[in-house]
């Protein structure tokens, strides 16, 4: 039997870098999607176009062939890190494995949605379905936290992974079940690419140095970071527009602190004209995860406000994607297309 398994990516609305010093986030699904086809097969062998590899031979346990070179290395980190995880629990046999994450794409340019936990969990889910184990989104979330953090030489805060296998809107907390939340009514949110791309790993870097170098200013940039979160969280709860709008502009100027004391452009050049250019019409732009030039994001109280802020940020050569916020979940489809 062959499945196919599918799973969103995310984007913070509220709670970067406060995350992982424990403090609440808020994220949402995205509907680009990333989708892994498993089928039995006389030998281990991974295609994944998008990330160049082709019909690539692994070793006789799955492994990453000894001979593969640095970049083919970096493809298949996730996918050898939760091959590796689940194999500790039972036995797998050989698969034909297509990994296709060109949903996270638009132009060449990678939008920064959380590919690689997207891709985690639906490996994840895809391989418990051929293993026969109960389709358990708590279990799938754990074995792919597990599998992504290894993957990241032990970083991260299980928030992307959350969000990729519950799906919709998300408070996470680290050691805390993720917890859904409703989209708030008359809320309007749009994506906006803001640059080129960002390293996380140096920007969290970055932030990190800080706390070592500056541990009381450290201390006070992250406390207001969650702080906002806290207050945007209570926002959702209650469908207090306004206030999520207020909590996610002050949320921009305190990542734009963090981000000059550690001296990491999480708040570029680009970002501030962006967001004094939605400010204009009435809508709030606030970059989203670990900044530099993944994804932003565009918040406003009307759909009219929304129109002209996405008129303003294109016409600063900005591209909207149109992405719709809240998507499922991990899914998994059997041999019988029926999704369970």
């Amino acid at each position: 039997m062959g499945v196919t398994a599918t799973a969103p990516g995310k984007l913070f609305l509220l709670g970067e870098y406060a995350v992982l010093h424990g403090a609440p986030a808020l994220l949402a699904a995205m509907d680009a999607r990333c989708r892994i086809n498993l089928e039995p097969a006389d030998c281990w062998r991974v295609t994944a176009r998008p990330l160049g590899l082709s019909e690539l031979i692994l070793a006789d346990d799955g492994a990453i062939p000894a001979e593969a070179s640095d970049d083919v290395r970096r493809a298949l980190t996730v996918f050898d890190a939760v091959r590796r995880t689940v194999a500790t629990e039972s036995e797998l046999r050989p698969l034909q494995v297509t990994i296709d994450t060109t949903a996270f794409f638009r132009g060449g340019h990678k939008l920064g949605l959380g590919a690689s936990a997207a891709v985690a969990v639906a490996l994840t889910a895809g391989l418990h379905r051929l293993l026969g184990h109960p389709d358990d989104p708590a279990t799938v979330c754990n074995t792919a936290t597990a599998a992504h953090r290894l993957a990241q030489g032990g970083e991260g805060s299980g928030a992307d992974v959350a969000t990729a296998t519950h799906g919709g809107i998300v408070e996470f907390a680290a050691g805390r079940p993720a917890q859904p939340r409703a989209w708030p009514a008359g809320l309007h949110a749009r994506p906006v690419m803001t640059g080129n791309g960002a390293d996380t790993r140096e920007l969290v870097a970055a932030v990190r140095r800080l706390a070592t170098t500056d541990p009381t200013g450290h201390a006070a940039a992250i406390r207001r970071l969650a702080d906002l979160a806290d207050q945007g969280r209570a926002a959702v709860i209650r469908s207090d527009i306004p206030g999520l709008l207020t909590a996610c502009r002050a949320s921009l100027e305190a990542l734009a602190t963090l981000g000059v004391a550690a001296g990491a452009d999480i708040v570029t050049a680009q970002h501030r004209a962006l967001a004094a250019a939605v400010a204009e019409t009435g809508a709030v732009f606030k970059t989203t995860g670990a900044g530099g030039g993944d994804l932003g994001l565009i918040l406003a109280a009307s759909p009219s406000v929304m129109e002209a802020a996405r008129r303003a940020a294109e016409a600063l050569g900005h591209t909207c994607p149109p992405l719709a916020f809240g998507a499922g979940g991990v899914a998994v489809t059997d041999v019988s297309a029926t999704v369970r």
